[in-house]
């Protein structure tokens, strides 16, 4: 059914509709979400322990380094901390504006895609193994984007990183999700200005989380996956 969440899509798109970004409640009991899809919440990441050590080990990193307790990193890691420190007192659209084209920057000449065949058993970088060189594709800079604009006080509410299925090079891509004042921002290594999310429909979404918790994505025409994902031991939930 894939075909059919496209035309709807193009058809919303020519209409003048806009998407309604993240979160906001269906009658069909999902929520209508990012690139059009309907999400279904888990309020924990039992299904993603990768992604769960990832943020274990990145809180730690910070408490220790506010705290002085470890010793100051490479070059990269000095100058990610200096520019994320810039960042205060700027509006939300511009840190979220500045810190694409900062991560983009910091990691050019890396190959975007280099993870593209991720599974469910790799090991997931850190935000220091991204800086160190040691990760790269679209989930590395994922993570070291989420953990510079939540350092830099975006709301963990508001932010997420999101898996979806990018159906013209038909791979697996990863992306930031930043929900605005005007729309849904998406930051990608495929462009150093964030677009909104109403405006990009190569991207199919099949999960996103953040620091909390996690979405299912489905298209909006499934509904036998949609019941599926809120049945007995789904660990989906409507709201």
């Amino acid at each position: 059914m894939r075909w059919l969440y496209q035309v709807l899509i193009v058809l919303s798109f020519a209409a003048g509709i806009s998407s309604p970004g993240f979160s906001a409640p269906t009658a069909e009991g999902g929520h209508a979400d990012v690139f059009g899809s309907i999400s279904f919440e888990a309020d924990n990441l039992a299904a993603l322990p990768q992604w769960r050590a990832v943020v274990d080990t990145w809180h730690g990193h910070e408490k220790a380094a506010q705290s002085g307790a470890v010793v100051s990193g490479p070059l990269a890691e000095t100058v990610w901390r200096a520019h994320v420190e810039g960042l205060d007192g700027l509006a939300p659209r511009q840190i979220v504006e500045d810190v694409n084209a900062f991560i983009n920057k910091l990691l050019a000449g890396r190959d975007p895609d280099a993870d593209s065949m991720v599974t469910d058993d790799d090991l997931w970088p850190t935000p220091r193994d991204v800086i160190a060189g040691k990760a790269n594709g679209s989930l590395a800079t994922a993570v070291l984007k989420f953990a510079t604009l939540r350092l830099a006080r975006i709301p963990n509410e508001d932010v997420r990183i999101v898996a979806t299925r990018d159906i013209l090079r038909d791979r697996r891509h990863f992306v930031v999700a930043v929900r605005l004042s005007d729309g849904t921002a998406i930051l990608d290594t495929r462009g150093d200005v964030p677009r909104n999310e109403s405006e990009i429909s190569t991207y199919v979404p099949l999960y996103s989380f953040n620091e909390t918790t996690r979405w299912i994505h489905f298209d909006p025409s499934d509904t036998d996956a949609q019941k599926a994902a809120v049945g007995p031991g789904a660990g989906g939930t409507a709201r």
